[in-house]
């Protein structure tokens, strides 16, 4: 489908054709094929991308990253996150980490490995509940006082379940 859009090196309004082309990009130290969306000018056959197409095309990029790395994706981060019922300031300060760091991962940006491990570990919530002792200084009352809350129900859940798991195996239901 062609549509008219500005072209870098006619310099002026030109027919475009939007096209997909497997691009590799470097992503950390790792080099990362992905199918970029790319225009054709009409006229002088230059390739170009639009700052919305070369967004698009890292964070392809980035999501292959995370899963050859086995990092958590942007949403299963924030999903760590809401389970405990923090903003995203407050769940960087319980971590430890620096207030503006969930905001980056949940934004798109690559998290280090470490980080990575630290959010898997908090999907558990007996690993929680030993943070929650360690970094309660760092919240405000209110957090700490939600998060204690949501750490209890999500223990509460995790017992119930090996229970129900322990009949099942007994043959009790």
């Amino acid at each position: 489908m062609e549509k008219k859009m500005f072209c870098p090196k006619c310099d002026r309004t030109q027919p475009v054709k939007t096209i997909q082309r497997q691009e590799t990009l470097p992503v950390r130290d790792v080099k990362i094929s992905v199918l970029s969306e790319l225009n054709v000018c009409s006229v002088c056959k230059e390739e170009f991308a639009t700052t919305a197409q070369e967004e698009e095309n890292v964070r392809k990029a980035y999501d292959e990253y995370r899963k050859q790395k086995g990092l958590l994706t942007h949403s299963e981060v924030r999903d760590v996150r809401v389970q405990y019922g923090l903003s995203q300031t407050a769940f960087s300060r319980w971590l430890g980490w620096g207030d503006i760091t969930i905001h980056r991962y949940e934004s798109g940006s690559l998290q280090d490995a470490v980080h990575n491990e630290a959010l898997l570990l908090l999907r558990d919530p007996r690993n929680a509940e030993k943070l929650l002792e360690m970094n309660r200084v760092n919240l405000d009352e209110a957090s700490a006082e939600r998060l204690e809350r949501a750490v209890s129900a999500r223990l509460n859940t995790e017992v119930v379940k090996l229970i129900e798991e322990d009949l099942a195996a007994i043959g009790v239901a």
